[in-house]
């Protein structure tokens, strides 16, 4: 399992730290968990957090990506 920091997830999203806690705090992102005295959160709740998205806004994309 692999756990991806903010910077991280900035990168991933291309979204800045305030938007993704924005995200986390509307409910479209899983909420982050303390490892190591940082914000931390699992890939794999991303990826599903992404897919849901994709499918609410009808992107089409398919399960694996």
């Amino acid at each position: 399992m692999k756990y991806l920091t903010i910077k991280e997830l900035k990168v991933k999203l291309a979204r800045s730290p305030n938007s993704i806690y924005d995200l986390v705090k509307g409910g479209q992102l899983p909420k982050p968990v303390i490892l190591g005295g940082q914000n931390v959160w699992r890939e794999d709740l991303i990826d599903a957090a992404i897919q849901k998205l994709a499918d609410e806004q009808g992107a089409g994309w398919g399960p694996e990506l």
